[in-house]
């Protein structure tokens, strides 16, 4: 009954015991309205084919040099209730309302107390119930995806590495993904942004390979929420890449779906290391920035519905080549 529920509850944990191996992660990003601290907080746990292999943990990404930290739990430091979206590992707690950060470790030290408000939701329908779309029906995906806030207000406060970042007033984004493993190729942009012209937009952006028991493609998931109206591109309802480069320090991307094109570029000087699931454990280097500066173009036959510039934009690429080249080999 509860694996029923996954499309239209993506937030809570969807593992069990029995699937092996297996991941879930959640991403929550914070930007300070003073632009200081950049900072995300990715919670989860690994299962892997023997008992002795899972993990809890906790990875820190932060700071204008993109530092990280990967903080490890045993496995019964991470709890869940089935029922909802009430995350705790070891002394730190996450929901999508409240983020509470305790840590401690070899010298390093994160604490936060965090309110979440006035949560911008990707809009669902029958069909559409999540960012996967019509997949979010299937159980035979290498990895899905979720996207549980596309923006958020912030209060509160945040100490983190000998700084005391106030958060009153910051911009926030919630994800999460869960699966057997990350696929092997993938980039991944975000931002938020504010402009006279337009208002607020936010989006995000993904395009990866896709393993779908013997069926292997590259699959894209996009989303851009302008001017109360969300635009999405995805495999699932014609979007396609169009465009597609990736450069040491950025990425571009033009997707289109029928007379609808969004076209991005990010840009960053610097990224830092954080970990990937494989079915073997937590053991895979990905590279990813916060501080990302993101130009974003939406057209509907050539006329604009929006342009603008994001700052501190999250970009995370991994052998993106083969993306480029039209490759997506079995994991």
């Amino acid at each position: 009954m509860r694996s029923r529920l996954h499309p239209w509850r993506p937030a809570p944990y969807h593992g069990t015991e029995t699937v092996r191996p297996y991941f879930e992660g959640w991403y929550f990003k914070f930007v300070p309205n003073s632009k200081a601290c950049p900072v995300a907080f990715i919670p989860g746990i690994f299962r892997g084919i023997c008992k002795e292999q899972d993990i809890g943990f906790i990875q820190v990404l932060y700071g204008k040099n993109d530092e990280s930290r990967f903080i490890r739990y045993p496995p019964d430091a991470f709890s869940c209730p089935k029922d909802a979206f009430r995350l705790r590992i070891g002394n730190s707690s996450f929901s999508l309302d409240e983020v509470h950060v305790d840590i401690e470790d070899n010298g390093f030290c994160a604490r936060a107390d965090l309110v979440c408000r006035d949560h911008k939701f990707l809009k669902t329908s029958l069909c559409s119930p999540s960012i996967m779309g019509p997949f979010s029906y299937l159980s035979g995906l290498q990895c899905s995806h979720g996207v549980l806030s596309l923006r958020h207000g912030v209060t509160g406060s945040l100490f983190i590495d000998g700084e005391a970042v106030d958060m009153d007033g910051a911009t926030g984004y919630i994800e999460k993904d869960w699966g057997r493993a990350f696929p092997r190729n993938w980039v991944w942009l975000q931002g938020s942004g504010r402009s006279r012209a337009w208002g607020d937009a936010d989006c995000m952006c993904a395009v990866a390979s896709v393993c779908l028991g013997p069926l292997r493609f590259t699959g894209l998931i996009a989303v851009i929420a302008v001017g109360g109206a969300q635009y999405r591109f995805a495999t699932y309802n014609g979007g396609r890449t169009a465009f597609l480069n990736a450069a040491e320090n950025g990425v571009d991307i033009e997707v289109k779906k029928r007379g609808y094109r969004l076209a991005l570029s990010a840009r960053a000087a610097g990224r830092g290391r954080i970990l990937a699931p494989t079915p073997t454990g937590m053991d895979r280097d990905v590279y990813e920035t916060l501080n990302a500066t993101m130009s974003v173009t939406l057209l509907k036959r050539g006329r604009p519905l929006y342009s603008g510039v994001m700052d501190y934009c999250g970009m995370e690429r991994s052998n993106a080549e083969a993306l480029i080249k039209g490759a997506a080999p079995a994991p």
